[in-house]
């Protein structure tokens, strides 16, 4: 199976899950993809998060939910290396 990861997004994951489902003739097509596209979630916390709001998930939201953790950790990944920089250039202007 397909699994989601930072070179794929969520909308294009979804797009190809409906497209390889609908082949199966499911009848709940998308309670089918909302399973498959959690399932194909690596990232722990973010399955949580689709499992975990006391309401039934839909396709609609389970991306959005996807697209707001990438970018969160895509965020951090930035902060830190930010922070990285300025603690390299610190000791580089301690030294000088």
């Amino acid at each position: 199976m397909r699994k989601y990861s930072s070179t794929v997004t969520f909308t294009n994951l979804a797009k190809d899950l409906k497209g390889i489902l609908m082949d199966c003739n499911y009848e709940h097509l998308e309670d089918v993809l909302i399973d498959c596209t959690i399932d194909s979630v690596v990232d722990i916390n973010c399955k949580k998060k689709n499992l975990d709001r006391g309401e039934k998930p839909t396709v609609a939201k389970t991306i959005e939910l996807g697209q707001q953790h990438h970018e969160s950790k895509n965020q951090l990944k930035l902060l830190r290396e930010e922070a990285r920089v300025d603690q390299i250039q610190g000791r580089a202007q301690t030294k000088a």
